[in-house]
Order: C-alpha cells, then structure tokens, then sequence
C-alpha cells in the first residue's frame, strides 16, 4: 500500500510530467505553424517529409532503452551499459541521417534540422527513462519547460533581429541542446554513480530491449506510411494537410502517453490485483477523454487550422472526424502497450506493431490512390485497430489488463 506521502509524490511526478510533454507538444506545434505562416505550405511537407525518415531511424538507434530502464525497477543492467548503448544508437543514427540527407539532396536544409533536432532530442532520451524509473519524472516536465521558454525566447530575439523566417526552424534545435547541455547532463552524471547488476553486459541489454526498440520502429513506420504515399502520390501539399490534421491526433495523445509513461514503474512494483483496478479505472477516464477530443477535434479543428496555419481547404469535417477516430484507437493501444511494458513482456508489442504494418502496407498505397486524404486516414485506422485487436484478444497480459 503506498503511503499518502508517496502518494502526493506520485501525482506531482504526473502533473509536472503531463505539463512537460504538453511543452514539448507545443514546441513541436511551433515549428509547422511556422513553416505554414511565415514560409510555405510546401515547407510543412518539406519537413514533415523528413520527420518520416527519421522518427523511425531515431527509435531504432534508441534501442527502446527509455522504456527498458524506466521499468528496470531493480536495475538488473547497469545503468552504464545503458547510457553505452545510447552512445553507440546515437553515433549510427548521425551517420545514417547524413548519409540520407545528402544522397538525397532534397530540402537539405529541413533535413539538417529535423536530424539535428532528433538527435538532441535522442541525447536526452535515456536520462528521461531514468527519471521516471527513480520516480523523478517531474525533472522530465522541467526539461521540456525550459526547452519552450528558450524556444520562445529565440524566437523572440529572432524577430526583433528580422532574421529570416526560414531561420525559425533553428530555435527548437539550439534550444534543445543548451537545455541537455546545462540541465539533463546533470542527470546522466547522477545517474552513472548508481551500479546496476555486476555481470551484465551491453549485449544482453540490447538483446532484452530489441523487441521493444523494433516494434517502436514498426509504429513510427506506420505512422509514416501514409505520409510517404501522400507525398508520392499527391504531392507536398497534400501531404502537409494530412500532417496538420493528424497532429491534432498527436497533441491531445501526450497527456495519455505522458500519464501511462509515468505510472509504469508503479505497475512493475504493485501487486497484480492493484494493478488491474488502476488500468480499468484509466480505460474508462480514457475513454470520456477520447470522447470530448472528439468532439474538439470536430468542432474547433476548422477554426485552429485556419487562424494557425492560414488553411481552410483540402479537408473536410469528415477527415476530422476520421481524425478523432485515429485518437481513440491510439489512446488503447498506449495504454495497452504500458502495461506490456511494465511486465516487460517487450515481445508482445513487437508483435502487435508488425500486425498493424502488415494491414497498412496492404491497403495504404490503393487507397491514397483511390480516395486521397480520405483513404490515408481508412488505411491508418484500420492498421490501428488491427493492433489494438492483437492486444486485447490474441495477447493475454499476465498482469494488468482487466477482463471487460
């Protein structure tokens, strides 16, 4: 039984971890508005374009050790065979991204940016997990805050110095490095003075976490599927609107990822009765908050999309409503996920990942082809909801799912 002081504890972790992904949300929202207002809407496919390449390219080289320590409650890896392995992930993953870039000699400059930013972003990563592992997780929400306040404050200087607006896309990346350099690294040396189990090995780390790193790639891949066939097929126009809609999806997923993030810890400790009271009881609040996403999704996603990003055409109030369908298939299969997690059953969410792949690489291409917008988000959702049936139906979670 946790103690009201640890209780308290707990919900500040949450609440600071909550606001945080909400900054970093929002740090992420400024940089399409921008591209869409002061550059172009082609500068929005542009760098949506490359976030498709890299996103996945990213969570590969992170090896899904974030997740992995955060629910490594007895530190059965040392931690510096983690913060090793993050080191090796980052190093390829710089290589691979300027390898791309300049082979494929397109929007070279939102390339740069997009790499530079994830990379910062991947430096940070290990030391999040860490966080929330040691139940810390509010210095996480302290992190990202300060990244927005920096981001803004560049942005600030920015327009007073009239640099060029196509400039702004440097902020978040600039931002993100002084923050790791004078916040998170403080973290990284607090954490390598904590010794793990003495025989482990980077090998064995990487074994245990690469079904979790391949299934996050296999999600991120999906997720950029669409966007690849939209941009082929329909050109950088298209592709930027289906990116605007669907980061409506994106925003209002982070407080769910960023509650079911901070709680895995607790659920790799508490005792499996507690733990299948506690995911219910979030299925069902889950579930009214998808509920009233919805409904804003439908009925203030016009008036957002044409004071934020200048668009008022290429969708329709059906495409928003296919959005708010994205989310609620989304906000299951995090929860589900969670809980995978927390019993480091990692396999499982490999499995559902290839599951989802495999029905959107089947339908995505003909019906982008045959429907456009409309068919990108069917393709989405259907591969959604085939993953979220593998969880719920053909998986059984040894401890935490609740028997509906």
């Amino acid at each position: 039984m946790l103690s009201p002081n640890k209780l308290f504890f707990l919900n500040r972790n949450r609440v600071l971890h909550l606001v945080g992904g909400l900054a970093y949300a929002v740090s992420q929202w400024l940089m399409l508005m921008l591209a869409a207002r002061y550059v172009s809407v082609e500068a929005v496919g542009a760098y949506v374009f490359y976030l498709a390449i890299f996103v996945p390219a990213s969570i590969l080289a992170n090896m899904g050790l974030r997740n992995s320590v955060a629910s490594d409650a007895g530190l059965m890896f040392d931690i510096k065979d983690y913060f090793f392995a993050k080191v090796v992930g980052m190093v390829g993953f710089l290589v691979f991204g300027l390898c791309v870039i300049f082979w494929l000699d397109k929007y070279v400059y939102f390339g740069l940016v997009v790499l530079s930013t994830k990379l910062v972003d991947s430096a940070s990563d290990l030391i999040y997990g860490d966080w929330v592992r040691r139940n810390v997780a509010y210095k996480v929400g302290v992190s990202q805050l300060i990244r927005l306040v920096l981001v803004l404050s560049f942005l600030v200087l920015m327009f007073v110095l009239k640099v060029d607006s196509i400039y702004f896309l440097l902020s978040l990346p600039i931002s993100m490095f002084f923050v790791f350099l004078f916040y998170d690294s403080v973290g990284v040396r607090e954490a390598l003075k904590v010794d793990g189990v003495r025989d482990s090995s980077v090998f064995g780390l990487i074994a245990k976490s690469a079904p979790l790193a391949v299934g996050a790639i296999l999600v991120a891949v999906s997720a950029g599927v669409p966007r690849l066939f939209l941009e082929k097929i329909m050109g950088a126009e298209s592709l930027a609107v289906y990116a605007l809609l669907i980061y409506f999806a994106t925003v209002l997923l982070i407080p769910v990822t960023s509650l079911c993030q901070v709680s895995i810890p607790m659920l790799s400790r508490g005792e499996e009765e507690v733990e299948v009271r506690f995911v219910r009881k979030m299925a069902i609040a889950l579930g009214v908050y998808a509920l009233f996403s919805a409904i804003f999704i439908c009925l203030v996603g016009p008036l957002l999309l044409k004071f934020l990003y200048n668009v008022s055409s290429g969708y329709s109030r059906f495409d928003l409503f296919l959005v708010s369908i994205v989310l609620l298939l989304q906000i299951f299969v995090v929860l589900g996920n969670s809980v995978k997690i927390s019993a480091r059953k990692f396999s499982d969410l490999l499995y559902s990942a290839m599951v989802g792949l495999f029905v959107l690489l089947l339908l995505a291409y003909y019906a982008i082809e045959s429907y456009g917008l409309v068919g990108g988000l069917v393709s989405y959702i259907v591969s959604l909801f085939s993953s979220l049936l593998y969880i719920w139906f053909f998986s059984r979670l040894k401890r935490g799912w609740p028997s509906m």
